[in-house]
Parts: C-alpha cells; structure tokens; sequence
C-alpha cells in the first residue's frame, strides 16, 4: 500500500524534495566543517566567551533521570513547585514590575559589590566551611540580566538570583562543604567536601559519589580551579520551596554555590576582546567545564576584603546584608 501511494507521487514533487534534503545535508555538512575548523563556535563556546546573542533560557523542569531511572513527574511536587518559585507576581497581577523591580535589586547589589573593589571573599558555616576566594584582576561582579553584541539587554536564564564573578584561579584556599547534592553525567554526588590550596582542589570527599567527583575535577588541567563565585540569598524562592531541581539552572539559585573549570570572560574588564594568555595573567581559569555546586547554608556568614584593607560584612545567616 506504501508503495503505491508512493509511486503516485509525481516526480517535480520527487525532485522538489530531493533538492531541499540535498540542501539541507549541504547546510549541516558545513556547519560541522566549520564548527570543527573553529570557525563556528558551539552554542556553550559563544556564552562561555561572552559573545551572547539576546537570548533567553526560562528553563522547563524535565523529569530527571538519576542513576538511569526516570521519575514520575505527574505526582512529582517539584513541577508543582517550580511556577511559584519562577514567577514572582502572578498572584497580583503584575508579574512585569515585579521582575523589573527584582532585577532593580539584583543591580543595586551588583553595584555595590563593583564599589567595594574587593580582594578576596570569606566564606563560613557551622557545617565546617572556610574558605577564602581570591578575585581576579580587573574582575567585575555581574547579575541577572546581560547585554548582547547589538547592545540589547536580555535575560539569559529565568529563574535568577545570583551576583557572580571571577575568581583569581590561583588565589582560593580552605574547605568548603556541599550544601546540595548535585548532578553530575546522570549520577548524584552527596555530601561532598573540597580543600583548595593555591586556587586549586588538593583533597575531596563525599558521602556519596566520591569517585564521580574525582572524574569531574580530573576532567583537565583546569578543572580543580573555579571560574565563578555566586552569592545567592538562602532567602531565595527556589530554596524556600525546598525542592532540588537536579538541574543546575534551577538549583544555583537556590544557595551560594563554586563552579568548577572556566572562567566567564564577561566578568572581568573587557574580557570578551581579551586572548586566552591574557585572560590567564588576570587570573581567569581555563577549562572545557564548568560546574556550578552549591556551597551556601541557611547560616552563612560571608565577609569581603577590600582592596584598601577594609573588611565588609556581605551575608549574615544566609542572607544579603550590605
């Protein structure tokens, strides 16, 4: 029957649909030549390197699949979690202002943190953590909403909550504990630990998925450095919900949180013209990942350092007090 509803197909339409599977094949044929050439950058490269076109993930919550087993999303709460947690005002009807004037205070802290011109990051918790992040040369803290090539302002990820910037990849030293797990190639790392000594991480545990964790930070040479400080407001809706998302977009919001491996270039001056030699000698790591953990507790006390010796309270029990 398929064949004879086939070969009733008169042959332009035949050809018609040959040239547009021959052009199609020749389009992705050369993306793939170019893209292997350098000439074409993976979507990851293009964020990675600062060069963001206007953009938006306003990221969908997926079933997860943990060690190979998908979770039944229909009776699942996270899914019912996620749109409070995600959206702000539904509930007055005004949900524009009140990203405008979420994204107002998120600046506002961006600026400040700029103003202080800070040296180092102190990070401590009753659970153990201490550990001091050094900052990058020239680094600069940024926030939810980014600025294309074209000069358009966008939001690359809804939700959001975070300050970032650079740390000087030579410059973190102490413990820091994990405060979530965190998905890595499908699996669950738990209750994990690492010691930095000189930017990089010198010892490592966890309560589960230890060996997965050495395979992440063996990834390359710049694995064991992080490329990103965040500060996120134990406050923050994605945390009060008490969900994990295990999806790293959802759950960096949810609570300070270290990323392993590359640097963003837009986080420290006019670092999207810089070469890879000269965002190295700010300090600015280079690797081919990068993974966002979660490090911040309900009691997190964090201080910065200025760079005229002053010490700046920045979070007290978890909170932003600056």
């Amino acid at each position: 029957m398929i064949a004879s509803v086939l070969s009733g197909i008169p042959f332009p339409v035949w050809l018609a649909i040959g040239c547009v599977v021959v052009l199609l094949l020749n389009y992705y044929v050369k993306q793939a030549v170019a893209r292997a050439k350098g000439a074409v950058p993976a979507p990851r490269d293009v964020r990675m390197a600062g060069k963001e076109k206007d953009w938006n993930k306003l990221n969908e919550h997926h079933t997860p699949k943990i060690h190979g087993k998908r979770e039944d999303m229909a009776t699942d709460p996270r899914a019912r979690l996620l749109a409070p947690s995600m959206v702000y005002a539904l509930c007055n009807g005004d949900p524009v202002n009140e990203w405008k004037a979420h994204l107002d205070r998120l600046t506002d802290l961006k600026n400040k943190m700029n103003a202080l011109d800070l040296e180092s990051v102190h990070f401590e918790s009753a659970n153990g953590t201490d550990l001091t992040v050094g900052i990058a040369d020239k680094a600069t803290w940024e926030s939810a909403a980014s600025v294309s090539e074209k000069g358009v302002v966008f939001l690359p990820n809804i939700p959001t909550e975070e300050v970032f910037t650079a740390p000087h990849k030579d410059k973190v030293d102490g413990i820091v504990y994990g405060t979530k797990p965190y998905v890595f190639n499908g699996q669950l790392i738990k209750g994990f630990h690492v010691t930095f000594k000189d930017g990089r991480v010198v010892e490592h545990g966890a309560e589960e998925g230890a060996e997965l964790l050495g395979q992440l930070l063996d990834t390359d040479e710049g694995a064991r450095s992080i490329g990103e400080v965040a500060l996120v407001p134990a406050s923050s809706p994605i945390n009060r919900s008490g969900a994990l998302f295990y999806s790293t977009l959802f759950d960096e919001n949810a609570a300070c949180h270290i990323a392993f491996g590359a640097s963003y270039p837009g986080t420290t001056e006019n670092g999207t013209r810089l070469s890879k030699d000269e965002l190295l000698a700010r300090g600015m790591n280079q690797s081919t990942i990068h993974e966002d953990v979660m490090v911040g507790a309900e009691d997190s006390h964090i201080t910065g350092k200025c760079r005229d010796g002053r010490t700046v309270e920045l979070f007290r029990d978890g909170v932003w007090v600056l």
